[in-house]
């Protein structure tokens, strides 16, 4: 049966669970010297309408370590639709090619393309959602705190990070705190569905503007950037609204003592995280970097997998 990757609020903490554990063991493996062959004789798509040094570097390398061939769609087609429709974009290439792997703004292109195309789709980021991100976080979570229950604190925009790591803590049974300025939180929905599935699964999940009481008992600290791709008009008036929900070396110590910073990356240092905080020995930020393409490579395997 065909499984697309698009949002982690479609998958459950068991599947979750072992996306997680898989991409533990590749990494394992890897380093062994071993390498898989799922992507043997196959063929994926990248079509990446935002700019990209982990996401896309880490696919290529997740595919052609898989045994298979990865392929960019040429930038001169333009975005996803406009030079060609969705729909004739889907149809064509579900019949070359074995995964799509997509990176653009609008999360409904994501979603209709996956609705037309016969084969798995991967949501490599929209504006809405990063799920692979989440993975990758996920992955590292598990490596420094095993099966422990932690509470993890999101500092700075409500953004696409921000609602995938929610529905990832969810998952896996972690707190999660939102602390955005007013006007920049989560959206409500994605709140409301994420405390009904927390009361199933032991998570709470807490929104506030306070930085002090988000931070309180909060064992990994996390934030992205201020202005996301396609925000860069708003990136001045949006560092004034932000500049106290910095995180730096004070912002730190009102979490726990042992507590562990991560980023999505890119960073503007200076800006929404401080050099000393990035490069300091609590942050997992490049470790996290790394296990992108051990949960990309467990990602695709899990929907190769199924889709017979």
């Amino acid at each position: 049966m065909k499984r697309d990757f698009l949002t982690l609020s479609d998958f459950s903490s068991e599947e979750i669970r072992e996306i997680v554990d898989l991409s533990l063991n590749l990494k394992k493996e890897r380093a062994a010297g071993k390498l898989r062959d799922e992507m043997c004789g196959k063929t994926a798509v990248l079509i990446f309408d935002k700019p990209s040094l982990r996401t896309k570097i880490t696919f290529q390398t997740a595919i052609y370590e898989l045994g298979g061939n990865a392929l960019d769609m040429p930038s001169s087609n333009g975005k996803l639709g406009e030079r060609e429709s969705v729909y004739d974009i889907a149809k064509n290439l579900e019949r070359w090619v074995h995964l799509l792997v997509v990176r653009t703004f609008d999360d409904n292109v994501v979603c209709e393309l996956a609705k037309i195309a016969k084969i798995p789709v991967i949501n490599a980021l929209t504006d809405k959602f990063h799920p692979c991100q989440s993975i990758a976080f996920g992955v590292t979570l598990k490596e420094k705190f095993g099966d422990k229950k932690i509470k993890v604190a999101f500092v700075g925009d409500g953004n696409n990070v921000c609602a995938s790591h929610l529905h990832y803590c969810v998952k896996a049974g972690y707190d999660f705190t939102a602390i955005t300025p007013k006007g920049f939180g989560l959206d409500a929905q994605f709140v409301e569905n994420g405390k009904k599935e927390a009361a199933l699964s032991g998570s709470k999940i807490t929104v506030t503007e306070n930085i002090d009481e988000g931070l309180k008992n909060a064992d990994v600290i996390y934030t992205d950037v201020w202005a996301s791709m396609g925000q860069e008009s708003q990136a001045q008036k949006r560092k004034e609204i932000f500049s106290s929900y910095q995180v730096n070396e004070n912002l730190m110590k009102k979490a726990n003592a042992n507590a562990m910073f991560s980023h999505c990356l890119p960073a503007h240092r200076g800006d929404e995280v401080t050099d000393g905080v990035l490069d300091a020995k609590y942050s997992v930020a490049f470790d996290e970097a790394e296990n992108r393409l051990h949960a990309h490579k467990a990602i695709i395997m899990y929907l190769l997998r199924r889709f017979q």
